[in-house]
């Protein structure tokens, strides 16, 4: 049974959200563009770092770890041969990374994430419209391969950039933008659970990023339309779930702002069901 205070929270977290999807299309409202973060890469580094910290406040766990491994992992492999190392399996993303660190600027690395548990590290070494310089890749190919050796330790040492340049070292592997939005919306729509401040920052950074990669009016549309699809789902759910006794505590969802697209939206039963358990976990 759906606890009446559940549904208190769920309604007003939803108004929030139906309010947001109002603003969506305004690039002024963007929270990434209030904060000037376009081209900084220090804040994309501090965004990526805080989505691949487990115990981050954006209570997704390792969800959006584990999608950007599913990204990573091919690709590591593609380069396998040319730096004589071994592949990786595709089910190492489905690991417990729930014993690992993320550290932001370590002897100058963007960000390196650490998991002593599987013997994985993650090098990632961020341009926006920067390039490499100084011999950087170089040294921390050497800091990384001292404090963690090849003999013991997976280095995954990734070159992350906008349209994919490579770096001049072989050992580092091309990981693009595009990637990440794959990754964020695969964590999207993987977390059952997802909070409404996760669920604005996930859409808006996706947002951004297809801003710096290059996107037209119809691909704006398409994450406004994703974004009211994921709200219209929360709405429906909490209409069929919700007893007959309490029907009339939901009136107040007559306030939502629904664009006109999400009411004919239709969402798939597999995601339904994935949202299903949201009553006790969704709002905390």
């Amino acid at each position: 049974m759906v606890k009446q205070s559940d549904i208190d929270n769920l309604i007003s977290e939803l108004q929030s959200i139906s309010s947001k999807v109002a603003e969506f299309n305004n690039n002024d409202q963007n929270l990434f563009h209030i904060i000037s973060m376009d081209h900084m890469e220090i804040k994309h580094s501090n965004l990526l770092g805080w989505l691949l910290d487990v115990n981050g406040s954006h209570e997704l766990k390792d969800a959006f770890l584990k999608n950007l491994m599913l990204q990573i992992i091919p690709i590591y492999n593609r380069n396998c041969n040319k730096v004589d190392t071994k592949p990786l399996p595709s089910s190492v993303s489905e690991n417990n990374w729930l014993d690992s660190a993320v550290l932001r600027e370590y002897k100058n690395i963007d960000i390196l994430f650490q998991d002593n548990t599987n013997n994985l590290n993650l090098i990632i070494e961020n341009k926006i419209y920067s390039s490499e310089h100084s011999n950087q890749l170089e040294r921390y190919e050497k800091i990384v391969n001292f404090e963690y050796p090849d003999e013991t330790n997976t280095n995954i040492f990734i070159y992350l950039t906008l349209y994919g340049e490579e770096a001049r070292s072989k050992k580092w592997i091309t990981l693009t933008y595009q990637n990440v939005i794959s990754a964020l919306y695969k964590t999207i729509y993987s977390v059952s659970n997802l909070n409404a401040k996760t669920t604005i920052i996930l859409f808006d950074y996706i947002y951004l990023l297809k801003e710096l990669i290059g996107m037209d009016d119809d691909e704006k549309q398409k994450i406004a339309l994703q974004f009211g699809i994921n709200t219209r789902m929360r709405l429906n759910l909490l209409r069929t779930t919700v007893s007959s006794q309490k029907r009339r505590s939901c009136q107040s969802l007559k306030g939502c702002a629904i664009p006109k697209q999400m009411k004919t939206a239709s969402c798939s039963m597999k995601n339904i069901v994935t949202l299903f358990i949201f009553g006790s976990k969704l709002v905390r």
